[in-house]
């Protein structure tokens, strides 16, 4: 396999999106999102935050939601898990959770700094679901039942162990993860310089849904997916975090643009990019 192409995969390449869902229908399939040109720039929704305490074990979340949610349209759910020793969730990775919510997606983010169980992930989605069904909420009526698991590191092992919720859908693991559930679209993030690139790479070839393995050249395991990393406009940062967003709009909203970025073989959307050191494929 030749650095930078993905070993398989069908459909046509290209990348962007289609214009805004207000201006012009949606495009094939179900798509009923607002859309946008470019992942990797914020999207069409104001972002809004509410801290959420699950109590007992489980503790502080944040909860990174358009505040101009659709009425029409299920907003896709996702839950996040920090890196080993990571006690917040406004600060090291939220910005991963913030863009995601600029693009449609309700995120509910744990605090807890040990994450690899997958409880807090399960419990995440577990809320949000009972927000969807809460008269008194502001999420009432407006999230959708297809959820998505992601985390760095340990949350990426957690997230994997999250996939045997049964709504989840879709996983995420930036520089870390497990095996996931069968049928489960898997990416795996990562860069050279990362210690659990290994990791990463079993993860991926250990997922029997669609899976796409991204590896950025120079990614390190501390600053690429971390808040210094978008502080200092990493472009590997920037990367992780694009691929993030749209793998959920891809697998969770039925976005054709966000998909295309992954699909295609060598012709995918993002393969023309020279600074990813290896992308692989497989059931995409």
């Amino acid at each position: 396999m030749d650095a930078g192409r993905p070993s398989d995969g069908g459909g046509q390449g290209g990348s962007g999106g289609s214009g805004s869902a207000d201006a012009a229908p949606p495009p094939p399939g179900n798509l009923c999102l607002k859309t946008g040109p470019d992942y990797s720039a914020a999207g069409p929704y104001t972002v809004a935050t509410k801290a959420v305490d699950l109590g007992g074990t489980l503790g502080a979340y944040t909860v990174f939601y358009p505040s101009n949610m659709e009425t029409t349209c299920p907003h896709p759910i996702a839950s996040w898990g920090n890196g080993t020793g990571v006690s917040d969730s406004t600060s090291t990775y939220a910005f991963f959770n913030n863009h995601a919510a600029s693009w449609g997606i309700v995120v509910m983010a744990a605090a807890n700094p040990s994450v690899g169980s997958g409880a807090w992930q399960k419990a995440g989605i577990d809320w949000l679901l009972a927000q969807n069904k809460d008269s008194s909420s502001v999420f009432y009526n407006k999230l959708g039942a297809r959820a998505g698991v992601a985390g760095h590191s340990q949350g990426g092992i957690g997230a994997s162990a999250a996939t045997q919720h049964a709504n989840v859908q879709a996983e995420v693991c930036v520089e870390g993860g497990g095996t996931p559930k069968q049928g489960t679209a898997v990416l795996c993030l990562t860069g050279t310089a990362d210690q659990l690139n290994a990791s990463c790479n079993a993860t991926y070839k250990a997922a029997t849904g669609p899976a796409f393995f991204a590896n950025y050249q120079g990614g390190d395991h501390t600053t690429t997916p971390t808040l210094a990393g978008w502080i200092s406009k990493n472009p590997g940062t920037i990367q992780f975090v694009r691929l993030h967003t749209a793998w959920y709009r891809c697998f969770l909203a039925d976005d054709p643009s966000a998909c295309s970025m992954f699909k295609g073989g060598t012709n995918c959307g993002i393969c023309k990019d020279p600074n990813w050191a290896g992308l692989e494929s497989h059931n995409l």
